[in-house]
């Protein structure tokens, strides 16, 4: 059995780093490193020095062991992948990144995602809404056609 290096310390209140070489080295040994593997990405706090597909590959497994959404913010190509495979990509930049991802912000920081967390919980709400004035006016068609073919039986 491995062990990290955090569970060794008696105050496991510690931040793990995680650069693109060594997530290559636990995934093309996945089968030895599994354990570790999971457990730096439950722990993990800053993911740094990574390729393109290191990136794609890191929300890849986030998304698939973690069972979280996935929210990628990035600036640039080499972020393309990883903002097409999270659940939602911003693109801080009008260059090629824009073009991968879903959402576009002009200002190059990270403020936009709470515009982007109340646009998205407000277009939820009103596609609630307009479902809830489908299903009852459909509720009412039905009761009303109902009762005219009643009425016309009767005649």
């Amino acid at each position: 059995m491995t062990q990290v290096p955090w569970e060794c310390q008696r105050d496991s209140n510690c931040g793990v780093a995680l650069n693109g070489k060594m997530l290559s080295f636990m995934l093309k040994n996945k089968e030895k490193y599994e354990l570790v593997l999971n457990k730096t990405l439950n722990k993990a706090q800053v993911y740094a020095r990574m390729s393109p597909e290191d990136k794609a590959n890191l929300v890849e497994l986030l998304q698939d062991t973690m069972k979280v959404q996935i929210g990628m913010c990035g600036d640039g190509a080499n972020d393309c992948c990883a903002l097409k495979q999270a659940d939602v990509g911003i693109s801080l930049s009008e260059a090629e990144a824009s073009i991968a991802a879903p959402f576009t912000s002009k200002v190059q920081d990270i403020s936009c995602v709470i515009t982007l967390l109340r646009e998205g919980r407000a277009a939820l709400t009103t596609t609630f809404q307009a479902f809830k004035f489908i299903e009852i006016y459909s509720m009412i068609q039905f009761f009303t056609v109902t009762l005219l073919y009643l009425n016309s039986n009767d005649l």
